[in-house]
């Protein structure tokens, strides 16, 4: 029985490695495919945009139809 306790903790750091292992593969394997599937989906809707010429450089305005330095409305004077 001294023996089984004496051993039993190196038994269980080298259990540890292997699930470890194991995770860091699958996330990475995981991670691979999603950035792939990210990428293309990206690399098509710029593509889709380019062709409908929605893409402008240097636009004033952002994704809400506001100018980037301001929304317009609502008075900030007299606040502290």
């Amino acid at each position: 029985m001294a023996y089984l306790f004496a051993i039993e903790w190196l038994m269980d750091r080298f259990s540890t490695i292997t699930n470890i292992t194991g995770d860091m593969v699958v996330s990475a394997i995981i991670e691979d495919k999603v950035t792939k599937k990210v990428k293309k989906d990206a690399a098509r809707d710029i593509g889709q945009a380019k062709k409908n010429d929605d893409i402008t450089l240097g636009g004033t305005e952002n994704n809400f139809g506001d100018e980037e330095l301001g929304v317009a409305g609502g008075d900030n004077e007299g606040e502290e």
